[in-house]
């Protein structure tokens, strides 16, 4: 399939699912099952089209971002509709989750794309705070922090040019002290503050002779 036709396919794809979602609510300006139903399956085809196109050209990494969003956009309009409870905050972090995974899949089909990692961490961990804002009794601003700190931490071992990216270890620190102030309760924050400042100038005091 040469690429004009893969494009033009799924460009038309785009169109009919636009125009007939318009129509839809045009149709069904209520809150319609029917609309729900056909709405959620042109998203799901739409999605796989891309996939088709991925799995038929690798190279084109690019369509699995729109490809996965659109397939997990669908599957939450059918798990909302059929799954009691599924709706609200849970079906946000599975949507977040989706797009996270579109992101982790154009890095691992291209590794040159680095730069997929930090959305796709930040979406991982959006997702999780969405899952765990659900349950309660967890403090979003630390884990929004410390999964930020983590992904820059990940780029750290990622060659960017057969050079480690060390440039990612600041934001990284920077963001593990800000999840740390958020998270550590003021209680602690007495104890656990000075023994982190210990540790930190030990590594850095001890790290020649590690590498030696």
């Amino acid at each position: 399939m040469k690429d004009i036709s893969w494009r033009t396919l799924v460009g038309i794809l785009l169109v009919v699912l636009g125009v007939v979602s318009l129509a839809l609510v045009y149709m069904f300006p209520g809150e319609s099952y029917l609309l729900t139903d056909l709405v959620s399956t042109m998203f799901i085809g739409a999605g796989l089209a891309f996939i088709f196109v991925l799995f038929r050209n690798r190279k084109q990494w690019w369509t699995a971002i729109p490809g996965v969003i659109l397939l997990f956009l669908g599957t939450m309009m059918v798990l909302s509709r059929f799954v009691p409870g599924f709706g609200g905050r849970v079906s946000g972090g599975f949507f977040l989750a989706g797009i996270s995974f579109s992101f982790w899949l154009v890095f691992i089909l291209a590794r040159d794309n680095w730069w997929a990692l930090i959305p796709a961490g930040t979406l991982a961990t959006l997702a999780v705070i969405a899952g765990v804002n659900s349950i309660g009794g967890f403090d979003a601003g630390g884990i929004l922090f410390i999964g930020l700190g983590l992904t820059f931490a990940l780029l750290t071992f990622l060659p960017n040019a057969g050079q480690r990216q060390n440039w990612a270890w600041i934001p990284a620190l920077v963001l593990f002290i800000m999840g740390g102030f958020v998270a550590i309760p003021s209680g602690m924050g007495s104890i656990v503050w000075p023994l982190g400042l210990i540790l930190a100038g030990g590594f850095l005091i001890l790290r020649p002779y590690i590498r030696k």
